[in-house]
């Protein structure tokens, strides 16, 4: 819940709907690619906030069903929301009346034509299948790594917060409740830190 907040306050921040563009219509919301879900899912609710009679929800790219593994912490299997789902059980888990995808064929037919030499791509995410392959309990072993980074994060996280208000930097208990983001914080603490250094400034001159 706490990671979900996050989601739902950030994209709120980025987006705002209009009703103009929404009320009493079927819209057509287009994105590069359905990972979790939790953005595609938010951006839908924002749109039937407003009036919309039916949701589509259309994906760049195929169905992601399947971790990363050679480079891109995208998520576990699990984590993803097209993972042992079809899509008509993704547009049930994000709220959407249907979800149209890329399929992959097409993908790389449009890929491919800017050079006409690369016959095929890594489509691990998409498939299962590696091409420089996977070896047994991989992916087993990196959802345990993902976990500890995880803990690790959310550890040092609250660490922060309890170390801002202590030292008086603007975070109220409404936020420490309901979460709030990495990048917040670093704002939050540069700002008032800089404040802080500027008044330290101040009195030595005085």
């Amino acid at each position: 819940m706490y990671i979900l907040l996050f989601s739902q306050k950030n994209v709120r921040r980025k987006l705002n709907a209009m009703e103009l563009e929404f009320k009493g219509k079927s819209v057509l919301i287009v994105d590069d690619s359905i990972v979790r879900g939790t953005t595609s899912r938010e951006i839908v609710q924002m749109a039937r906030e407003k009036g919309a009679t039916k949701v589509y929800f259309a994906s760049c790219a195929p169905a992601i069903r399947y971790p990363h593994i050679h480079g891109i912490d995208l998520a576990d299997a699990k984590e993803l929301v097209a993972h042992g789902r079809t899509p008509e059980e993704v547009a049930k888990e994000i709220g959407a009346d249907k979800v149209i995808y890329q399929t992959l064929e097409d993908l790389k037919k449009c890929v491919g034509g800017f050079n006409p030499e690369i016959t095929d791509f890594e489509a691990g995410v998409f498939t299962g299948e590696y091409v420089t392959g996977c070896p047994p309990h991989y992916l087993e072993h990196l959802e345990k790594l993902r976990g500890v980074n995880a803990r690790t994060k959310e550890l040092e996280k609250k660490k922060t917060l309890e170390a801002m208000k202590i030292n008086g930097i603007g975070i109220d208990d409404h936020e420490v409740a309901n979460g709030i983001d990495e990048e917040h914080i670093q704002h939050k603490a540069a700002e008032d830190i800089s404040l802080i250094n500027a008044a330290k400034q101040v009195g030595a001159r005085v």
